[in-house]
């Protein structure tokens, strides 16, 4: 055996008198920016005169496995005496018999003599090398970096949140391995769903919405057992769920990983009693599918008011297409005249007050209802994708696409005020600056492009597809980018301080906790914008974000102050938005 590391443990297991008194060794203990200890990570030590070959790692918690409550604390023996010594945490990509591996819950950072969890002056880059000799031990406790005022940024680890609740307080997801949960955001503790007999959750997490005070949940669940998932309504207070109407009676269905379902649920007014979804019926045009027969059938875009169903069927009528024996939709205009025909449309969002509808077809193009009455958005103002609604159902944002260029080019967000018709233009995220320009494989920002010059171009602007909004839609959360185009990026849109990455919205906040996940899918965000949800692609991880405070940078001084209003005031009268430590992170 000629691995250092190996060498080391095994001696650990066995020590001499002579194998202590002959090597130096470092202790100390893991702790949380908060002062708690943390198990589970990698402490690496490494000697900068053998780098490649003394290298010796030992798990932060080894010792009691974390079975016995928080515990950080390591000791890494076997250290040659006079060779400098850079200690680091770094995480455990397999293994980590026997404590079990977690994940850093900050950014990467080395020790140094000025150590502490404050990331204004723990730069985490610093080192001070730590030299020992035969037989002694050096202590170096180490913190994760991170502020415990202004935002404070807290993983859901291996948890997906699908829906919150608009007071910011309480959400629904689902773990990796499917099981439902509620979490409630203030008290950072999770709960169960109502459960049938078996144990199994009666609310499926394939589809869920919340209500703003977390009263009411939507979503579907198999009453009777025969596989087929059904609208149902649970009222959280009463821990009792109930079905909604089900026009098919459950044999018109469609399969898909999440199930099989007669029903799909979308979005719920803030009171609960007014739901967003489609409904099933066949395309035979009865009241039930054959048995036998539930997949020939077309998703019908609808709400459900205090539990009746209604069908929004204003200006559209399912006909043959073209090819199969499928059906697809005709969206007319008021004269019954053909404005387009696409292969589906479905109801997915609702305004607080449960007046005015979003939908999409076919994956991009919107489309609206108010009071019932259907609006072809993305005909009349390229509306694409998704859009996000005021409370008063009175604005309804959304990206959009410019339809007199063949190319379609996107041409920003703009927020269309329902009562008055009229446009107003939000802008976009920067090319270059924000978001790189790939094409075929080619980043022309790499090229001497900047962004007036791919807009002169014809690039349009970034394409923003939109995923929440506070009430008076203030604060729009949103994201940029493909798997294609470089990857995702998450972005937010503060009225004063326009659009940012929240890449930058964090780093000039200081949270360092967001270098190492950044969020690129903010999908929940409160009413008043004091609370965030979002999510990392590819990662098994949702990130509970507490906005209440935040900091700009006034004459060289911090000030917290309240997010989003103070905040925006305290910028449009000079003070940058920020902490003076990071405004130039």
């Amino acid at each position: 055996m000629n691995v250092r590391d190996d060498i080391v443990n095994i001696s650990d297991l066995y020590p001499t008198a002579a194998y202590k008194a002959q090597f130096g060794s470092i202790s100390g203990t893991l702790y949380t920016k908060e002062g708690v200890e943390y198990s589970g990570i990698n402490m690496v030590a490494r000697n900068l005169d053998n780098p490649l070959e003394d290298v010796i790692t030992q798990q932060s918690g080894n010792m009691t496995q974390g079975k016995v409550g928080p515990d950080g604390k390591f000791t890494i023996n076997g250290l040659t005496p006079g060779g400098r010594y850079v200690l680091y945490i770094d995480t455990i990509k397999a293994g980590g018999y026997p404590t079990a591996q977690t994940q850093i819950v900050s950014e990467p950072e080395y020790w140094d003599a000025n150590e502490s969890a404050n990331p204004a002056v723990d730069n985490s880059c610093n080192v001070t090398p730590i030299v020992v000799a035969g037989g002694e031990t050096k202590q170096a406790d180490m913190y994760f970096n991170g502020y415990t005022d202004g935002i404070q940024y807290t993983p859901l680890v291996q948890a997906f949140v699908m829906d919150h609740a608009k007071n910011g307080q309480r959400a629904l997801g689902t773990t990796g391995g499917g099981i439902i949960f509620m979490y409630d955001s203030t008290g950072k503790q999770t709960f169960t769903v109502p459960t049938d007999a078996n144990g199994v959750p009666m609310l499926h997490s394939a589809g869920v919405a919340m209500n703003k005070n977390a009263t009411k949940a939507a979503g579907v669940t198999d009453f009777d057992g025969d596989g087929v998932q059904s609208p149902a309504l649970w009222d959280i207070r009463a821990n009792k769920i109930t079905e909604l109407e089900d026009p098919s009676n459950g044999t018109c269905t469609l399969g898909s990983t999440a199930g099989v379902s007669s029903a799909s649920i979308w979005d719920i007014s803030d009171k609960g009693d007014v739901i967003a979804g489609t409904f099933r019926e066949p395309y035979s045009g009865e009241a039930e599918c054959a048995a036998g027969a539930g997949g020939a059938s077309v998703a019908v875009p609808a709400v459900w008011k205090n539990g009746k169903v209604q069908a929004l069927r204003d200006n559209i009528e399912f006909v043959p297409r073209s090819y199969g024996n499928a059906l697809e939709v005709a969206i007319n205009d008021d004269d019954g005249n053909l404005v387009r025909k696409t292969a589906w449309i479905r109801a997915d969002r609702i305004s607080g007050n449960g007046e005015t509808v979003t939908g999409m077809t076919n994956g991009f193009g919107q489309v609206a209802w108010l009071n019932g009455k259907l609006r072809d958005i993305y005909s009349e103002f390229g509306a694409t994708d998704q859009s996000v609604i005021s409370a008063d159902g009175s604005m309804v944002a959304f990206g959009a696409l410019d339809l007199t260029d063949r190319f379609r080019p996107s041409k920003g967000v703009q927020i269309w005020h329902t009562k008055t018709d009229e446009l107003t233009d939000l802008g976009s995220m920067r090319w270059c600056e924000d978001i790189p320009y790939i094409s075929r494989w080619t980043n022309y920002c790499d090229y001497g492009y900047d962004h007036d010059s791919l807009v002169a171009a014809g690039a349009g602007l970034p394409r923003m597809t939109l995923l929440d909004a506070t009430d008076d839609l203030s604060i729009i959360t949103a994201r940029a980018g493909s798997l294609l185009s470089g990857g995702f990026k998450g972005a937010i849109y503060i009225d004063g301080l326009g659009w940012m990455t929240l890449e930058e919205f964090f780093d000039k906040q200081g949270v360092v906790e967001a270098s190492m996940f950044p969020m690129d899918n903010p999908f929940g965000i409160s009413a008043d914008g004091s609370k965030l949800f979002g999510g990392y692609a590819g990662a098994e991880v949702t990130f509970d974000v507490d906005m209440t405070k935040a900091y700009v940078c006034k004459d060289g001084q911090d000030m917290q102050l309240s997010f989003p209003k103070q905040v925006v005031a305290a910028v449009q009268k000079g003070a940058e938005f920020g902490r003076c430590a990071h405004l130039g992170d």
